[in-house]
Formats: C-alpha cells, sequence, structure tokens
C-alpha cells in the first residue's frame, strides 16, 4: 500500500468521524428541544356579573338661592361693613352710601308737607263760611298730598342708602371700594349673596343619552321617572369626592340646538359650606348592567384599534380572538361577543405566549387577577 492510500484511508476516516460527530450534536439538540416543558400560564374563567357605570359629566355649582346686590339709588360709598366670603344673616347691614344730598331734600320736602299742611288747614273754615269754593280746598288738600309723597319718596332714598343683605348667605366679590360712586346702571352689581347650606349643581347630557336614561326608570312621565333615578356624586376640582350624595331635581324643558343637550339640575346638602358659589366638578351618575360578561381588563390586548384575547380550548391549545368590549369598572371589563360564561382565557403573561400554541393552564381567581394591578379606567 502506498502512502497516497494510506492518507486517503485517514482523510475518510476523518471525515466519518465528523459526520458522526454533528449528528450526535444534532441529536442532542433535537432531544433538548423537544424536552423544553410547556409554559404554565395563569387563565380565569368567563363569568356573569352586575356592573355598576360611573358616567360623568363637567358640571358647574350654584347656591340654591343667590342674588346680586344692587344700588338702588346714585350715590358715594361712605363704609363697608363685611368682606368678601363672610356668611352674612337676612337683613344686616352690607354697605353705607352718602346721603348728604338726600338729607337736605327731605328738610325741604318736610317743610312743604308742613305748608300745604296749614294752607289746608286755614281754607276748611273759609269753605264752611262759603267765603272761598270748595275747589280751592281740594287743590290745597291735592298740594299736600302731593308734598307727603315727595317727602316720602326722598326718605325712602335715604333708607336705600343703607345696604341691607336680602338673604342669609356667603359674600362674593366686592368689585367697589369706600368712596366709589355707585348707581342702579352700574353693570355689576355691588356683590352678590349666595346661601350655599345647599348647592344647585348644574350639567348637561345629549339628548340621546338622556333618552336611554330615562328609559331605564320607573314611571309614566319625565317627572315620575327623575324621581326614581339614582343618587349621583359629586367630584370636587381636586378630583375628591364632596362627600354628599346629591338628588337630580329638574331637567330643562328645551334642548340646546347648537349641542343638542339638555341641562340637569341636582341638589347637595353642603351642612360643612366646603363647596362655593361658581365652583366646578363633575357629576357621577350611576347606572347598573345587569347580568353582563366580564373579564379582567387586564386579559384583554388591544392591537390597531381592536380588542383580543387568548381563549384556551379544551386541548389547552391558545386561541388569538377579537372581541367587542363594553364599559370597564372595578378593574373589569365587559365582553359583547362571542365569550361565553365559564369559556377560560389566558389572565396574564400574553407576551409569552402566541397564537396556536399548547400551555399548562393555572386556574386563577378573577378578584385576585383584577386586584393584583392598580388600573383606573375612566
Amino acid at each position: 500500500m502506498s502512502v497516497l492510500d494510506v492518507k486517503k484511508g485517514s482523510l475518510s476516516c476523518y471525515v466519518l468521524i465528523g459526520v458522526s460527530l454533528l449528528g450526535l450534536v444534532a441529536c442532542k439538540k433535537q432531544v433538548k428541544k423537544s424536552a423544553r416543558p410547556l409554559p404554565r400560564i395563569p387563565v380565569v374563567e368567563v363569568i356573569k356579573e352586575n356592573v355598576t357605570v360611573k358616567n360623568r359629566y363637567p358640571a358647574t355649582v350654584q347656591g340654591s338661592d343667590m342674588c346680586t346686590v344692587r344700588s338702588k339709588i346714585s350715590a358715594y360709598i361712605t363704609a363697608i361693613h363685611v368682606e368678601e366670603g363672610e356668611w352674612v344673616r337676612a337683613g344686616q347691614r352690607l354697605f353705607s352710601l352718602e346721603t348728604d344730598a338726600l338729607d337736605m331734600q327731605a328738610k325741604a320736602a318736610a317743610a312743604s308737607v308742613q305748608e300745604a299742611k296749614i294752607q289746608v288747614s286755614s281754607l276748611k273754615p273759609l269753605v264752611e263760611a262759603n267765603v272761598v269754593s270748595g275747589v280751592q280746598l281740594k287743590t290745597a288738600e291735592a298740594k299736600y298730598r302731593q308734598a307727603v309723597r315727595n317727602y316720602e319718596n326722598i326718605k325712602a332714598q335715604i333708607a336705600y342708602a343703607d345696604v341691607k343683605s336680602p338673604i342669609a348667605g356667603v359674600v362674593g366679590r366686592i368689585p367697589y371700594k369706600k368712596g366709589n360712586l355707585v348707581s342702579p346702571s352700574n353693570a355689576l352689581g355691588l356683590t352678590t349673596i349666595s346661601d350655599i347650606d345647599s348647592v344647585d349643581v348644574y350639567f348637561s347630557m345629549s339628548e340621546k343619552t338622556f333618552l336611554s336614561f330615562v328609559e331605564e326608570m320607573l314611571g309614566n312621565d319625565v317627572k315620575a321617572k327623575i324621581a326614581t333615578m339614582p343618587q349621583v356624586e359629586l367630584i370636587m376640582a381636586n378630583e375628591q369626592s364632596f362627600g354628599e350624595m346629591g338628588i337630580i331635581k329638574s331637567v330643562s324643558g328645551d334642548i340646546n340646538r347648537t349641542t343638542g343637550s339638555l341641562r340637569l339640575k341636582a341638589r347637595f346638602p353642603n351642612s360643612h359650606r366646603l363647596v362655593r358659589d361658581g365652583s366646578s366638578g363633575q357629576i357621577i351618575i350611576p347606572k347598573v348592567r345587569m347580568n353582563t360578561m366580564v373579564v379582567p381588563a387586564m386579559s384583554v390586548i388591544e392591537e390597531q384599534g381592536k380588542s383580543y384575547v387568548y381563549r384556551v380550548l379544551p386541548d389547552s391549545t391558545i386561541d388569538k380572538i377579537a372581541v367587542k368590549v363594553g364599559v370597564a369598572a372595578n378593574r373589569k371589563i365587559e365582553i359583547l361577543n362571542i365569550l361565553t360564561e365559564g369559556d377560560k382565557i389566558v389572565a396574564l403573561g400574553q407576551k409569552k405566549i402566541k397564537p396556536n400554541m399548547k400551555i399548562i393552564p393555572v386556574d386563577g381567581d378573577m378578584e385576585m387577577v383584577t386586584n393584583a394591578y392598580q388600573t383606573v379606567f375612566k
């Protein structure tokens, strides 16, 4: 055998050994791949329950009784007796106005009354003695009555200079200061007084929403249906609940043609006078959807504007299906189609799986899944 034949034989052996090694590595990889365990994925059953939906509407607050205080005469302010935000009683003095000119007019008017009275008194015996005609007496009496009316009018204007609160409530903004000239024609009043022991909260609702809302209420007419509406909650500007519940009192008699909405009024007790006239907030109206299908909100994934869940089939294969979702509440979300009560879906871990793969389902509790994530839905 030549050296060349030996080398060829050795080369063949090396090739066979290499092929064998590669085959061994491939087998080990195949064994390793086939031995990979199936992922353990938490699943939950689709259930039916009552869902309370909290619909929010922007709102503004007004005192249940509010009035603008105006000057009834043209005069300078000589004193301001209250502060903005102060609580006042009905009849309490708010402003004093200057009356020097009116006082002088009152003195002159009183003198005219006295003069006219004397004139009447002097004519009466003359008429009785037929010295003068009765026409002169009637004229004198008419002048006397006119003088009295003039005097009383001036005295009333002097009384108007002592501006008092017509109702009990909180003093609003005071735009004028001591020394300012005010009159009945001023665009701004002297101030406003708001009774805020209870407050009226106004909000708007679209016609369509309102009709759907009252359709479920008991009663033969709107007034009767309003009486059966649920209590409403007020969320203040700081996103905190007002704490007191209110009731819907009325609905506007017309629809705003620009916005297509109706105006509703809810009344709240305000014993602590926490909210003031002009405050803003949101009204929350609860609505219960009975016996509806729900899943944990975290179990629903959003892709390109559509909602999906992974349904677990009887053979533990997962199926990605598109679903139509309804309202969200308490970290759960309503499912409106396809799924039925008792169906199992992937609760969490959607990033670890893909459609048509098998998993090891790990049964989970609906409440535990929903409470594990502090998700707020609006």
